[in-house]
């Protein structure tokens, strides 16, 4: 197979792939929320992580485990100081309990698998929907980033991911399904 046709066969299995998965994602839409220890009003009930019911949250295996688990990117923080913030809601990342990886971003779509051995993570290769996008997308940082992920910390409702020679960190927060409590008829 020549370079040309190749180059089309991987733009059709992605373009593919990204319609099906963004199908079985809205078909399966359910409301979900950031949470942001940092934001949380006073007159906010908080339970803990040891009271919240199993039902409430969008994790299917043990807290401390990012297999089956759903964060939105919070920011990055590097080593010399500066901070890249995300936009809220726009970057939300889904660790799959067969380590594969799905993500959003502020533009497209990402997938890849996922090496994990305790408190290692290995991300890539990452394949990514190509849409077209409007102003400034902070995507191909984010994307950047995340290949270069080389160990996590869940410590609660956050994720640390670790950049390769400890030139930063990423910072998520658990994404949790909101409960509708109108009964549906």
């Amino acid at each position: 197979m020549d370079k040309n046709k190749f180059f089309i066969a991987l733009i059709v299995f992605i373009v593919v792939f990204g319609s099906i998965y963004a199908a079985i994602t809205l078909s399966n839409k359910t409301s979900l929320e950031v949470i942001d220890p940092q934001t949380i009003s006073t007159d906010t009930q908080v339970v803990s992580q040891e009271e919240a019911p199993v039902a409430a949250t969008s994790q299917t295996s043990a807290p401390d485990t990012l297999l089956g688990t759903e964060w939105g990117w919070s920011r990055t923080e590097y080593m010399n100081g500066s901070k890249t913030e995300a936009p809220a809601g726009k970057f939300v990342i889904t660790f799959g309990a067969d380590k594969t990886l799905s993500s959003t971003t502020d533009c497209n779509s990402l997938h890849s698998k996922f090496i994990l051995d305790d408190e290692i993570l290995s991300i890539g290769p990452i394949a990514s929907t190509k849409m077209a996008c409007s102003g400034e997308t902070l995507e191909a940082q984010y994307t950047q980033e995340l290949s270069r992920a080389t160990s996590h910390v869940i410590k609660g409702n956050e994720l640390r991911i670790n950049l390769y020679k400890d030139t930063g960190t990423m910072v998520f927060f658990r994404r949790v399904k909101v409960i509708d409590p109108t009964p549906t008829q």
